[in-house]
């Protein structure tokens, strides 16, 4: 037995293409189901959290990182290219203002988190607070 997600989106694209098809449209903007950008990955290990966006094309200084209590701020502007002299037939790549907050479910230790940004990878380490990280307790044997 194969299940599969029924996808509404995907349904209205494909009523869209054969209504355009019919009607003789021709090429169109592909429209598409916006995503949160940047596209985040976010690590856990028992020494604390990596945070991994993807942000090409963009300079270090376009890039905004804050840190309030537990919660991690990822902002900055994405300049639009213009395209001059040319005219799209499909604009994917996103451009603008954008913002994604991560919230760490334990303390964190604000004054060591590490960012590196590289051939448009940003990443960012986010240590947990010491009280935060698991405890071994040895077992003391009675005699």
């Amino acid at each position: 037995m194969r299940f599969m997600n029924w996808d509404p989106f995907r349904e209205l694209e494909d009523l869209r293409r054969v209504t355009d098809r019919l009607l003789g449209m021709g090429a169109r903007p592909c429209y598409t189901r916006r995503l949160e950008y940047p596209p985040l990955d976010v690590l856990e290990d028992e020494n604390g959290f990596v945070v991994i966006a993807s942000l090409p094309g963009m300079s270090k200084d376009q890039i905004h990182i804050s840190l309030l209590g537990q919660t991690m701020t990822i902002e900055g502007e994405r300049p639009a290219d213009n395209g001059e002299n040319h005219r799209y037939l499909r604009r994917e790549r996103g451009y603008g203002k954008f913002q994604r907050t991560v919230e760490f479910q334990t303390q964190v230790q604000s004054d060591k988190v590490e960012a590196r940004y590289q051939d448009g990878v940003l990443s960012i380490s986010v240590p947990k607070a010491e009280s935060a990280k698991p405890k071994q307790i040895d077992v003391a044997v009675e005699e």
